[in-house]
C-alpha cells in the first residue's frame, strides 16, 4: 500500500507524524519545566547580602555620632561615614553576611577587620576598617540572616526596615513569610540595640 507521498509506505509516514507529535510534545515539556525550574528558584531561600545601604549607613553614623573626625580629611571623612559601611556588599563578598547557630561567618569577617584595626595606626583608617566591620555585625544580627527564609521575605523585610528608620520610625515592621513560623520584626529597641552593639563590640574593642 503506498501513501500520497509515493514509494512511502503509510507505516513509514505515520513513524514520521509520531516522531514529530512527540517532538511538539517534548519541546512543551521542556518550555514547562525552564519555567517551573526558573519559578523555584526565586522561592529558594538564597543570601541575600544585608539590610540596605540607607540602613547601614544610619546605624554606622548614629554609632560615631559623639566621635570627633576633624583630624581626617575630608574626602576620608566621606568614606568613613558613607563607603565604608555599604563598603561589604560593593566588594564582590557575598558569602559572609549571614550567622547561623553553628556557622556564622558575618562574626568571622568582624573579628579579622577587627584584628586589622587594631594593627593599623593611622586613627582615620582605622575608622574606615570599623565602618566595614560594622556592615557585618549588623548583618550577623538580621533575622533573616541568622535562618534561612524565602529570598522574597528576606528582601522584603530588610527593604521594609530601611523604610521604617527613615519614616522616623512610626510603625514597626512585621513581615510573615511563606513559613507561618517565620515571622520577621524590627522594631525602634532593635535598632538601638545594633546601635549600642555596634559601640561596644566594634569601637570600643579598638578605639
Amino acid at each position: 500500500m503506498l501513501s500520497k507521498f509515493g514509494n512511502r509506505t503509510a507505516f513509514a509516514e505515520m513513524k514520521d507524524y509520531l516522531y514529530e507529535y512527540l517532538q511538539i510534545l517534548f519541546d512543551d515539556f521542556m518550555k514547562k519545566m525552564i519555567i517551573i525550574s526558573l519559578f523555584a528558584f526565586l522561592l529558594l531561600p538564597m543570601p541575600a547580602l544585608s539590610w540596605d545601604g540607607y540602613t547601614h549607613k544610619i546605624l554606622w553614623q548614629t554609632a560615631i555620632k559623639d566621635m570627633d573626625l576633624s583630624g581626617c580629611d575630608k574626602t576620608i571623612v566621606n568614606k568613613i561615614l558613607n563607603t565604608a559601611p555599604v563598603l561589604p556588599d560593593r566588594n564582590g563578598d557575598k558569602r559572609n553576611h549571614v550567622c547561623y547557630s553553628t556557622y556564622c561567618p558575618a562574626m568571622d569577617k568582624v573579628n579579622e577587620l577587627l584584628t586589622k584595626a587594631k594593627a593599623e595606626k593611622n586613627f582615620c583608617e582605622k575608622m574606615f576598617i570599623l565602618g566595614q566591620a560594622s556592615h557585618y555585625y549588623a548583618d550577623s544580627k538580621s533575622p533573616p540572616h541568622q535562618k534561612l527564609v524565602s529570598n522574597n521575605c528576606h528582601t522584603n523585610f530588610e527593604r521594609d526596615a530601611g523604610k521604617y528608620i527613615k519614616n522616623n520610625f512610626t510603625s514597626s515592621v512585621n513581615r510573615k513569610c511563606r513559613n507561618p513560623q517565620d515571622v520577621l520584626t524590627f522594631n525602634r529597641t532593635d535598632f538601638e540595640n545594633l546601635v549600642k552593639g555596634i559601640r561596644t563590640e566594634i569601637i570600643e574593642k579598638v578605639i
